[in-house]
């Protein structure tokens, strides 16, 4: 949809390739439900105005930038809001969360710093003003990482390029919280009452993480209504247990 955009003062810049993984990842738009998406960094309001373009009036936009003249991409009459502040406010993102949460949606393509991604995905994510529960959050342009390292090394993104990568780490080791304590077919489990977690907190409620070139999505599913796991076994197995000498050799 994003090629049939129609020519306006509502610049659209999108990377082609990230259709196809959105069309995967983001809800069908054509089950009517209503949605409410936030998004990162509007700049000259094409991007709000594709979405409400693919989505229709099931869709309630929210976007936020720093700059004041992006209000002008704001249309109440279609829920269409924008408002103004910075992503590394915690303040901020919480009163967004309040007035017009919780997401369905949230795509963070704002300023690609690596502190201010961090900062924006481990509120918002962990937050169940912010997000729902099967909610998706994703990140563009992270092929801004490879500016990090090597020659002609720029800082003005990240420091190193795991200052991105630590996220989807932190993330994969989140998700295996659950298996503390469990041996390894997972039958018998405890949970030790000082065990640590294996992430921060906001990853303990990722269900799943799909990375392509220069984006990435976090599905969102909280402890309480988390997907429990089912394992399935038929048929007779017999088991071998094999005596190995340690002197024969």
């Amino acid at each position: 949809h994003w090629r049939n955009h129609p020519p306006s003062d509502y610049y659209l810049d999108r990377w082609v390739h990230y259709a196809p993984h959105y069309e995967q990842h983001l809800p069908a738009r054509d089950n009517g439900s209503p949605l409410r998406m936030l998004e990162i960094g509007v700049s000259s309001g094409g991007s709000a105005i594709a979405w409400k373009r693919w989505y229709g009036p099931s869709l309630t936009y929210v976007g936020v930038d720093l700059n004041p003249a992006c209000k002008r991409t704001e249309s109440v009459g279609e829920r269409r809001y924008i408002e103004i502040g910075s992503q590394e406010d915690p303040d901020f993102l919480r009163s967004i969360c309040a007035k017009y949460g919780p997401f369905d949606i949230v795509i963070d393509d704002g300023a690609h710093i690596a502190r201010m991604v961090q900062l924006s995905l481990q509120l918002l994510f962990e937050s169940d003003q912010c997000m729902r529960d099967k909610s998706i959050y994703v990140i563009e342009d992270l092929h801004v990482l490879a500016r990090c390292s090597g020659p002609g090394h720029d800082s003005t993104f990240c420091n190193h390029p795991r200052d991105f990568s630590s996220l989807y780490s932190d993330a994969f080791l989140g998700m295996h919280n659950r298996w503390q304590g469990c041996n390894q077919a997972g039958r018998r489990c405890h949970r030790a009452p000082k065990t640590r977690p294996l992430g921060p907190s906001w990853a303990s409620m990722v269900a799943g993480v799909h990375l392509y070139d220069s984006m990435a999505f976090f599905e969102r599913n909280s402890g309480q209504n988390a997907t429990v796991l089912g394992r399935l076994t038929r048929g007779n197995r017999t088991e071998r247990i094999t005596t190995i000498d340690p002197k024969v050799g």
